[in-house]
């Protein structure tokens, strides 16, 4: 990761463009005893002695030891930090509130790690933490802990403390350093959730065997998007109605439109998902590749569209992670080892009538019982950005969770049997939710889904 421009406090303001390039240098000296005593700032017309002077003298110590960074003097580098870190801990020892004492020394431990040894972030990073703890007003330690953080590669706390500069800061220049501090951690994030594009190219998309006469690896399942969808028609098939079908085309036409346009804002399999609603009073929905059954229910339940989206995004969640073929190529595969199946590689016919009712049964396991633990919580994480990308707040998949909970604490959440309880999806779902940019304007309700919600007469 480039190092941003960053300047130092007070008048000495330098702007450095990247200078590091590699030193390998010896480690920086440690600290013995533990860290100075930084005490935040001082109570109003407290006498404490004036540090300012080894404050700017530690300060020239660093410019020198950014010119020996930029003319290759690994020597010199090392010994202008420790310099100006020795000065630095004897100002603030003498006036442990000393702001500018304290910030100075923190960034030091910082210059020291990113031109000397990375090891020592850590140090750095429990050092400004310390001081902001003490002294919440901080902005210098906050922005040095942002840089830290990225530097090691710590997205979320990089984010975090980005987020905290710009609260307790009105400097223009400095959101926007932060801006581009966090950026590639949060287009890394938006961009690479999805893991399954190339999927059916994949060996567990299919299941093959090993021909003795031939001595060729030989296919026996191809998991394409129409084996997807075959084996989940003639599972719904064989399930028979889930319920009775609401005698709603207004209804089905509006959650066939939002379907839509989830896909088309996050592109996944080339599957067609079509909805079915289904009479009932039961919060529900599931899904097998092409088909998504919505209950009446589910849109009574809701407060607003971003619920409701939540719920559908999680259901497409299901089919953009293949879970219903990856289940079927599993126990396709440990019914070959240890049944007669391998037997009937030969008869092509009745091979592929057996592997269509494996496929078939697991997908009407999936409808009866749901998903395990594992394909939910996958399911969870791809519906906040399924929903993120058409533009809906993804926080109300949460508040959707937060109000089933408070329904019946002691129940899971009925989109399936196997959803975790939700409270734990909640704490879980939260944290994941804290890596989105939720500063911008996004979706939440439409004129649409209230008209729906009260002819429901929800």
């Amino acid at each position: 990761m480039p190092f941003p421009s960053l300047r130092l406090p007070g008048s000495r303001s330098l702007v450095l463009l990247g200078l590091a390039c590699g030193l390998g240098v010896a480690p920086a000296q440690a600290m013995q005893g533990g860290f100075p005593d930084y005490r935040g700032p001082s109570a109003e017309g407290q006498r404490l002695p004036d540090v300012s002077e080894h404050v700017d003298v530690a300060w020239d110590w660093v410019a020198d030891g950014f010119d020996a960074v930029s003319a290759g003097d690994e020597r010199r580098t090392r010994g202008s930090l420790e310099r100006a870190q020795e000065i630095l801990e004897e100002a603030l020892a003498a006036n442990p509130h000393s702001r500018d004492a304290a910030v100075g020394l923190g960034i030091v431990f910082f210059y020291q790690s990113y031109y000397v040894d990375g090891r020592g972030y850590p140090h750095a990073i429990e050092f400004l933490t310390r001081i902001l703890e003490a002294d919440p007003y901080a902005v210098d330690a906050a922005r040095y802990l942002a840089n830290a953080y990225a530097q090691q590669g710590d997205g979320r706390n990089a984010r975090y403390y980005a987020t905290y500069v710009e609260a307790v800061s009105t400097d223009a220049e400095l959101h926007r350093e932060m801006a581009e501090l966090v950026r590639p951690f949060e287009e890394a994030f938006l961009d690479g959730w999805y893991q399954y594009a190339d999927y059916y190219d994949r060996p567990e998309a299919r299941v093959t065997t090993f021909n003795p006469q031939t001595f060729q690896v030989e296919t026996v399942v191809q998991v394409t998007p129409q084996f997807e969808m075959s084996l989940a028609r003639q599972g719904l098939a064989q399930l028979g109605p889930a319920g009775a079908p609401a005698a709603d085309p207004e209804l089905k036409a509006y959650l066939q439109r939002l379907v839509d346009k989830l896909q088309a804002n996050s592109l996944g399999p080339p599957i067609h998902n079509v909805v079915e609603v289904i009479d009932s009073p039961e919060p529900n929905a599931a899904a097998l590749p092409g088909t998504i059954l919505v209950n009446t229910g589910l849109v009574r339940f809701a407060e607003s569209e971003a619920e409701l989206v939540a719920v559908l995004a999680h259901e497409l969640g299901h089919v953009y992670a293949h879970h219903a073929a990856r289940l079927t190529v599993s126990e396709i595969r440990t019914r070959m080892t240890a049944s007669a199946l391998l037997s009937l590689v030969k008869v092509e016919n009745e091979l592929y009538r057996q592997l269509i009712d494996i496929g078939v049964d697991v997908g009407v396991n999936l409808l009866l019982k749901g998903y395990s633990r594992q394909y939910e919580s996958e399911a969870d994480r791809y519906a906040t950005h399924i929903a993120f990308n058409a533009g809906y707040n993804p926080t109300f998949m949460t508040s959707l969770f937060v109000r089933l909970y408070q329904i019946d604490p002691s129940t899971p959440f009925r989109l399936t049997a196997t959803h975790p309880p939700t409270s734990e999806r909640i704490e879980r779902t939260t944290r994941y939710l804290e890596d989105f940019p939720l500063d911008r304007e996004m979706q939440i309700d439409s004129r649409e889904f209230t008209e729906i919600r009260r002819r429901l007469g929800g």
